[in-house]
């Protein structure tokens, strides 16, 4: 059985082998194989195929390939694919699919499932790649925000390639990463998302996300979402907080908002509470083209309250009028502007024909 089990058995309908001075080189076996594995530690895996070759090494098998319908059961997880090439010595199964795409390697647990072009298994370190259009899901998570209590359901994710870690705790989406849940939407050149224990993700390039409007207890005739676009993003459920980093520019339907850093914090219930901005922030209303700036900046979203401090602070019109000072508040439900401390108006009067 080789080193690490206790036994190893193949059963299929047509068997040939080729001997040597020292035993059995290879095996090939047709019409419909089906593998059992015994290890000594772990539970039993099983596997199925059309046909499978068997190599040998001084007596004992190392390598095992299955080739057309494979089908691999163990350690709480079924795999699909077209060939499978397992070597129990190294601990390792890769997994590939069709060359003519018409089935894909599949992986489905408890958990959730993924379907890519080819897989590597690292059974003894706990860790899986996934290369070629990958794309699954995962279930019983959930991503930034979403503090409305709304089912909904999974957690989808694709990428050129995955790196699984940590028995399963921590996704490391490579290329052209995209994660959603629902109307939240996440994408990045690069996403580690780790979803056991305080959640955590790690975005970087080209960073997207975008969530509903009404999660920030904004209300307008028109339905519309908050965008926010960054060169990264740290999110971390165990301080509640999620952080933009570099160029960033957050938009709603009511106003854009630009910033060096924008950090957006969380609630118990995972709600947002408030989202605070730092470095050369302006904020524009769209509706009435209301332009304020200063360098920093605090929306409270239960009482609808925007403060902006800096020295100076400023609100500028289309029309060119300003008024400047040392910290403004915006009141959001009634629409007010207050400006404070050693204010200074400029103001053009209409010409009149």
């Amino acid at each position: 059985g080789g080193e690490g089990y206790l036994e190893r058995e193949l059963t299929t309908l047509v068997l040939r082998g080729v001997l040597g001075d020292e035993g059995l080189i290879n095996l090939r076996a047709e019409s419909g194989v089906c593998v059992r594995e015994v290890p000594t530690e772990g539970s039993i895996r099983w596997a199925e195929a059309e046909t499978a070759r068997v190599w040998f090494a001084d007596g004992q098998a190392t390598d095992v390939e299955l080739v057309q319908g494979v089908l691999l059961r163990g350690e709480g997880i079924e795999a699909r694919g077209y060939r499978a090439r397992m070597s129990p010595q190294a601990g390792l199964t890769m997994l590939h699919g069709e060359p003519t795409g018409r089935q894909r390697v599949l992986l489905v647990s408890e958990r959730g499932r993924l379907s890519c072009d080819q897989a590597q298994l690292f059974n003894r370190e706990g860790r899986s790649e996934a290369r070629g259009n990958v794309q699954g899901e995962i279930r019983d998570v959930s991503l930034v925000g979403g503090g409305d209590g709304v089912a909904e359901g999974p957690a989808h994710f694709a990428s050129d390639s995955l790196d699984v870690t940590e028995e399963g705790a921590v996704y490391k989406l490579r290329g052209a990463a995209r994660v959603w849940q629902g109307p939240r939407l996440l994408l990045a050149d690069d996403v580690a998302y780790r979803h056991v224990g305080p959640a955590t993700i790690r975005a970087a390039g080209h960073v997207r996300t975008t969530l509903p409007a009404t999660e920030l207890g904004l209300k307008s005739q028109r339905d519309g979402d908050v965008v926010v676009v960054s060169r990264s993003l740290d999110y971390d459920e165990a301080t509640g907080s999620a952080v933009y980093r570099g160029n960033v520019r957050y938009s709603d339907p009511q106003h854009t908002l630009a910033a060096a850093e924008l950090s957006v914090h969380f609630d118990a219930d995972n709600a947002i509470r408030a989202v605070e901005a730092i470095g050369a922030v302006e904020v524009v209303i769209l509706e009435s083209g209301r332009r304020m700036t200063g360098q920093q900046a605090r929306r409270e979203v239960r009482e609808q309250l925007l403060t902006i401090t800096g020295s100076p602070v400023r609100v500028s019109d289309p029309a060119g009028n300003e008024v400047s000072g040392s910290s403004l508040t915006w009141n959001q439900a009634d629409g007010t502007v207050t400006v404070a401390g050693g204010t200074e108006t400029i103001y053009y009067p209409e010409e009149r024909p």
